[in-house]
């Protein structure tokens, strides 16, 4: 009863989790589009108007600026990721290239074992072939001494 409660909890906990997180994403970039918003609506002030304000047109600089170096900064970081990514390709081929040959390897090691296996089990079945050999040859002295002995 106690372990149902609580995972009903965690369940509605993790339901929860999910929608707020959801609302998160779509809110993530309110600012960026709210900037966007306050920019349009100047423009469309002063389309109306006939002629830009001092104002308008200083907000629409900034915000132009700040939106080319976020793109410079977004560019730059996109740059080093593909130089990253184009350094790991070769490296990535070589691994597709090893696979095959590692899995090969692999079943060759476990054939190995398996053989090693076997080599044991036939050379302790050896030894006890030996030692029944040796055992019946002394039996046979044994039996050849009493027999000559009257």
């Amino acid at each position: 009863m106690i372990s149902e409660v609580q995972e009903n909890s965690s369940c509605e906990k993790n339901s929860t989790l999910k929608q707020l997180e959801e609302k998160l994403k779509a809110r993530s970039n309110y600012e960026e589009v709210k900037k966007e918003l306050s920019i349009l609506k100047s423009m469309e002030c002063v389309a109306s108007e006939g002629y830009g304000s001092q104002d308008t047109s200083k907000t629409l600089k900034l915000f132009l600026l700040e939106k080319n170096r976020l793109l410079q900064s977004e560019n730059a970081t996109l740059r080093v990721t593909n130089s990253h990514l184009c350094e790991l390709v070769p490296a990535l081929d070589l691994g597709q290239q090893l696979q095959p040959k590692v899995q090969l390897m692999q079943g060759i090691e476990i054939e190995n074992q398996k053989l090693r296996d076997t080599l044991v089990k036939y050379n302790k079945e050896f030894a006890e072939v030996t030692n029944q050999k040796v055992t019946i040859k002394a039996l046979e002295e044994n039996k050849s001494t009493s027999m000559s002995r009257p």
